[in-house]
């Protein structure tokens, strides 16, 4: 499910400034950065939208929305589809997110060495966040 050697795809100045507005959209519509009510419907059809064009941030907030039943109902086959796509891109909230998933079975079929390289390609991608977890893991003894 993971990739060993993600590639990290080339980015235009076009496809940065398409991030930046993805990213205003979503922040905007969540309520993140500013004092707004959340509007879950608009958010799961910007998600979607911008998840289907392939930004990984909206693929996982999309993943996220769909697993817990925000502006739509239940759905975690469809979650995990996009789960996996958003962590195949090597953004690695989700990479975190899909080895804990599939290290509890959650979602997935479990398997936990599997999970753990997950996270452990997000710590070698630099995310402190899964750092501390492969820190955890090499404490409690489940590393190989």
């Amino acid at each position: 499910m993971c990739n060993d050697n993600p590639e990290l795809p080339e980015t235009t100045q076009k496809a940065n400034l398409e991030l930046k507005i993805c990213d205003a959209v979503i922040d905007c519509i969540e309520g993140d950065k500013y004092d707004m009510k959340k509007d879950y419907k608009n958010a799961v059809n910007a998600y979607r939208a911008s998840a289907e064009n392939g930004y990984p941030k909206a693929q996982l907030a999309l993943a996220e929305y769909l697993r817990d039943g925000l502006g739509l109902d239940k759905n975690q086959a469809e979650s995990s589809k996009w789960l996996v796509k958003s962590a195949s891109a090597a953004y690695t909230p989700a990479l975190i997110n899909l080895g804990l998933d599939l290290i509890e079975g959650s979602g997935v079929n479990q398997d936990v060495q599997e999970g753990i390289r997950c996270i452990g390609i997000a710590s070698v991608l630099g995310d402190p966040r899964a750092d501390f977890l492969v820190g955890l893991f090499y404490l409690e003894g489940f590393w190989y």
